[in-house]
C-alpha cells in the first residue's frame, strides 16, 4: 500500500533493487491495469487501481536512483504514454477510485520532472492535450470529484513557473490552455457557491467558505494560476463581478438572494487571492509581460471591492444583516491588499515600477488623492469593524489580527539605488491617520461595541490594547503626556475600587466580591496584559510600573497592589483569577530585558513581593479546594499553571536580589516557594 504523503515529493528506494530500472516493468503495471479494467467487474477495479499506486510510487522514485539519464527518460516516456493511453480509452474511468489514482498519478509525474525535460519528450503534446481535456472535464463535473481535482490543478501550477522562464521556447498553445484551466476553475467555485447556498440542491458537497483549510489550498492555487495571462484572468473576475452587481443592485436586493451572496462572497475572495499573488518580491511572476501593469489591474479589481464594501458599511444600523462570509472576504482581502501596498513586501514588488509612481498611479484608479488615503482605506474599516460589527465574533476576530499586522509590520525602503536603505515602521504611518489617532484618544468607549460583549470576547481585548500599545509607545519620546492621557480611564476603575477599599479597610474583600466590580476587573486585567505585551524595551516598561507604582514612597498605597487583594477576594471564580493570574505573569516577565531597574531601585524587590502577595493569596486557597472532575482543570490547575509561570518568570528575571530577602526577615520568597512546591 501506499504510505508515502502527498508532500513527500520523492520515494527512496536502495540502489540495489536493479529491477525497477528495467524497462518493461513500469509497462507491466499498465497492461495489468487495462486488462482488470476491461472486464469491468469491481474486483477487478480495484486491482487496477493497486496498479495505479504502484505507478503513483514508481513515478516518484529520486533522479539519482536512476544512473543513466536514458532510463530516467525511458520510464518519463512510459509514464506519459501509459497515462495518455487510460484517458483517451476512459479504461477503468467509470471508478472513481481510480479517477482520483489517475490524478495523483498525473501529479506526480509532473512534479517528479522538469519541464525541459517533459517538452523534450515526443510525447509531451498528445500527453499535455489530453491531460488538458480530461482537467476540462473533472473541472465541469466537480461534485463527483471535490478531493482529485486538487492534483489536477497541482499540475497546471507547476508548469506555469518554467512556461514563463521558456517564454518563445514554450510549446506552442500551453499558456493558453493553462488559462483556459484557470477561467474553469473559477467557474467552477462559482457553481459550488451557487449549490451550497441553495437549500433544495441534492448534492453532498462542502463549502470551502466554512473551511478555512480548504479555502486557503484552492485560494493559493488561484493566485498562482492567476499569473497565466493575468490581465484576462483579472478581466473575467471583474466581468463575474460586474454580472452579480447587475443581479442585485442594490443591498438590500443582494441579501435577499443567497446564491448572490454566495457567489460575490467567492469573487471577493478570489480578487483577494490576485491580488495577493504578487506579494512575493519584486520579479512579479506574469506571462503576459506587454499588459498593463500590475499595480493597474490591482486596482481595478480593488476598487470593485471597496466600492462594494462602502455599500455594506453603510448599513452599520443593521449589522447582523451583513453576512458574516462576506464580511470576513472583505478582511481577506484587506490582507491581501495590504501586503502588497503597505506591508512588508510592499516596497520591495514595487522598486521596479517606482514606489511613489506605483503609489500615485494606484491612488489615481482607485480615486484617491495620495497613497496616504490608501491606507486610511484599511483602518476605517478596521474601525468600522470594531464599532459595528462586534456580534460576528469571527469578524473581530480577524479585524484584530490584520489591525496587528498593519501596526507591527516593519519595512526596509530603498528610496532610489544611490540612497542608503531606510527603515520604515508602518506603525508611524498609521499614527498620521485620523481613525488611528481616534483610537488611541477614546479606546475605552463604548463604541467600540466588542468592549461590552463580555468574558467570551475577554481574548480580543488583549489582542486589541497589545496593537494600541505598540502605537502608543511609538510617539512615547514625541509625545510624553500621550500615555499619562491614555491610561485615565483604567485610573479611574482602579480609582474607584481602592477608594471603597480605603474607606472601610475591614470590608475591603466583601467591597470588592460585589458582582459590580467584577466585569471591570476582568476587562481592566486583560487590557493592562495586553498593554504589558507592548512593552518590549526599558522605557515603555518603566512608564507602565511608574503608572502602576503611583505611590513611590508608600507603595503598598499604590495602584498595583489592589490585584493581590481582588485576587484574594475572587480565588475562587476562574472568571476573575485566571485575568489577574495571567497579567501579573505577563508584567514580572522580563521579556527582552525589558526590565532594567537602577541599582539603586528598589522596584525589583517591590516587583517580587507582589508576585509573592499574588502567590499566597491565591496558593493557599487554591490549593484546598475540591472542584467536580468535569470542570477540575478550569476551576483549579489552569490557575495553578499560571501561577506557577508567573513564579518562574518572577526568579529568572534577573531584577530581584533574593539575598535581600533573608537579610532583612522578609519570607516572600520562602513562603511563595513553598506554596509552589506543594
Amino acid at each position: 500500500p501506499d504510505d508515502t504523503t502527498e508532500g513527500q515529493g520523492t520515494v527512496m528506494v536502495p540502489n540495489s533493487w536493479n529491477m525497477l530500472r528495467e524497462e518493461g516493468v513500469t509497462q507491466l503495471f499498465f497492461d495489468v491495469y487495462h486488462t482488470a479494467c476491461s472486464r469491468g467487474r469491481e474486483g477487478d477495479l480495484q486491482c487496477g487501481r493497486w496498479c495505479l499506486q504502484c505507478l503513483v510510487l514508481l513515478a516518484a522514485i529520486r533522479r539519482s536512483f536512476f544512473q543513466r539519464d536514458e532510463d530516467r527518460l525511458q520510464l518519463l516516456q512510459t509514464m506519459m504514454i501509459g497515462t495518455t493511453s487510460i484517458l483517451s480509452s476512459q479504461t477503468g474511468l467509470q471508478s472513481l477510485d481510480n479517477v482520483h489514482e489517475v490524478c495523483r498519478l498525473l501529479g506526480r509525474v509532473n512534479g517528479a520532472n522538469q519541464l525541459p525535460d517533459l517538452i523534450s519528450n515526443s510525447a509531451f503534446k498528445s500527453w499535455v492535450d489530453v491531460v488538458f481535456k480530461f482537467t476540462k472535464d473533472s473541472l465541469l463535473h466537480w461534485h463527483k470529484l471535490p478531493n482529485s481535482i486538487h492534483y489536477l490543478l497541482g499540475f497546471w501550477v507547476a508548469m506555469l513557473q518554467p512556461l514563463v522562464n521558456l517564454k518563445e521556447q514554450a510549446p506552442a498553445g500551453l499558456e493558453q490552455q493553462v488559462q483556459q484551466i484557470t477561467l474553469a476553475f473559477i467557474e467552477t467555485r462559482l457553481f459550488v457557491a451557487e449549490a451550497c447556498a441553495n437549500p433544495s440542491s441534492t448534492m453532498d458537497v462542502e463549502d470551502p467558505v466554512h473551511d478555512e483549510v480548504m479555502r486557503t489550498e484552492q485560494l493559493e492555487i488561484l493566485s498562482q494560476l492567476g499569473r497565466c495571462r493575468y490581465q484576462d484572468t483579472a478581466t473575467f473576475i471583474m466581468g463575474k463581478f460586474d454580472e452579480l452587481g447587475s443581479l442585485a443592485p442594490s443591498f438590500a436586493a443582494m441579501v435577499s438572494q443567497p446564491a448572490v451572496t454566495a457567489k460575490t462572497v467567492w469573487v471577493v475572495y478570489m480578487i483577494g487571492a490576485l491580488v495577493g499573488g504578487h506579494s512575493a518580491g519584486p520579479k512579479a511572476i506574469r506571462t503576459d509581460t506587454d499588459a498593463a501593469p500590475t499595480h493597474v489591474v490591482n486596482g481595478e479589481l480593488a476598487k470593485r471591492v471597496f466600492q462594494l464594501m462602502r455599500v455594506t458599511d453603510s448599513h452599520v444600523e443593521q449589522q447582523n444583516i451583513v453576512p458574516e462570509p462576506l464580511e470576513l472576504a472583505y478582511l481577506n482581502f484587506l490582507e491581501q491588499f495590504r501586503k502588497v501596498y503597505i506591508g512588508e513586501h510592499a516596497k520591495q514588488s514595487q522598486s521596479q515600477v517606482g514606489e511613489k509612481q506605483v503609489a500615485e498611479r494606484l491612488a489615481s484608479v482607485l480615486g484617491l488623492e495620495d497613497e496616504n488615503a490608501i491606507l486610511g482605506l484599511v483602518i476605517n474599516k478596521i474601525g468600522m469593524n470594531l464599532q459595528s460589527r462586534y456580534g460576528q465574533e469571527a469578524v473581530i476576530k480577524r479585524t484584530l489580527a490584520l489591525f496587528h499586522e498593519c501596526a507591527a509590520s516593519i519595512n526596509i525602503v530603498r528610496t532610489s539605488e544611490k540612497m542608503t536603505p531606510q527603515l520604515i515602521v508602518s506603525g508611524r504611518l498609521l499614527l498620521k491617520n485620523d481613525m488611528v489617532r481616534y483610537i488611541l484618544t477614546n479606546h475605552s468607549n463604548p463604541s467600540f461595541g466588542f468592549l461590552n460583549v463580555g468574558v467570551q470576547y475577554g481574548k480580543y481585548r488583549t489582542q486589541y490594547y497589545h496593537t494600541l500599545g505598540r502605537l502608543l509607545f511609538l510617539e512615547l519620546r514625541d509625545h510624553p503626556n500621550s500615555f499619562a492621557e491614555f491610561m485615565k480611564p483604567f485610573g479611574m476603575i482602579l480609582q474607584g475600587m481602592w477608594a471603597q477599599c480605603v474607606q472601610n479597610p475591614s470590608m475591603a474583600l466583601h467591597i470588592l466580591r460585589q458582582p459590580t466590580f467584577k466585569a471591570p476587573l476582568i476587562g481592566l486585567c486583560r487590557d493592562l496584559r495586553g498593554l504589558c505585551m507592548a512593552c518590549t524595551s526599558s522605557e515603555s516598561y518603566t512608564q507602565l510600573i511608574e503608572w502602576l507604582v503611583n505611590n513611590p514612597k508608600d507603595p503598598m498605597n499604590s495602584r498595583v497592589c489592589i490585584f493581590a487583594k481582588a485576587l484574594e477576594a475572587w480565588w475562587e471564580d476562574h472568571e476573575v483569577s485566571t485575568p489577574i493570574l495571567r497579567f501579573m505573569a505577563e508584567f514580572v516577565h522580563n521579556r527582552s530585558q525589558r526590565i532594567c531597574f537602577d541599582q539603586s531601585s528598589p522596584n525589583g524587590i517591590l516587583l517580587f513581593r507582589e508576585a509573592s502577595s499574588i502567590i499566597r493569596a491565591f496558593g493557599q486557597q487554591i490549593l484546598r479546594k475540591q472542584p467536580s472532575e468535569k470542570d477540575l482543570y478550569t476551576q483549579k490547575y489552569k490557575g495553578m499553571g499560571v501561577a506557577l509561570e508567573m513564579f518562574c518568570n518572577a526568579l529568572q528575571g534577573g531584577y530581584t536580589n533574593f539575598g535581600v530577602f533573608e537579610l532583612y526577615g522578609d519570607n516572600s520568597l520562602s513562603t511563595s516557594m513553598s506554596i509552589c512546591l506543594r
